[in-house]
C-alpha cells in the first residue's frame, strides 16, 4: 500500500476540487448567503490561518468566490481530525 495519508489529507484533497467544493457549499451554506455569491466562480486559495502548533489536529481551506455585486468574498472551512466520538 502507498504511504498513509495524514489526518486531513483526504478531506483537504476532496475539498480542493472546485466541483466537490461547489457541491458541498451549495448544500451547507445558508440560502441568504448563497443568494449573494456565485459559486460557479469558486477558486481555492493557498492561504492557511492555522498556527503551526495546531496543524496536527486542524486543517483549513479558503475559497474565493465572486459576489453578485461584482466584488469578492472568502469562505473559510476548518477541518478537525477526530478519532473519538463526542457523545
Amino acid at each position: 500500500m502507498t504511504k498513509q495519508l495524514k489526518h486531513d489529507s483526504l478531506a483537504k484533497t476532496i475539498m480542493s476540487d472546485p466541483v466537490a467544493a461547489q457541491e458541498f457549499l451549495e448544500y451547507y451554506l445558508p440560502s441568504d448567503f448563497k443568494s449573494l455569491i456565485d459559486l460557479s466562480q469558486i477558486k481555492v486559495e493557498q492561504e492557511s490561518y492555522i498556527e503551526e502548533s495546531l496543524k496536527k489536529k486542524y486543517s483549513d481551506i479558503v475559497y474565493k468566490v465572486a459576489t453578485k455585486k461584482h466584488g469578492n468574498a472568502f469562505i473559510y472551512i476548518l477541518i478537525e481530525a477526530q478519532s473519538t466520538v463526542d457523545y
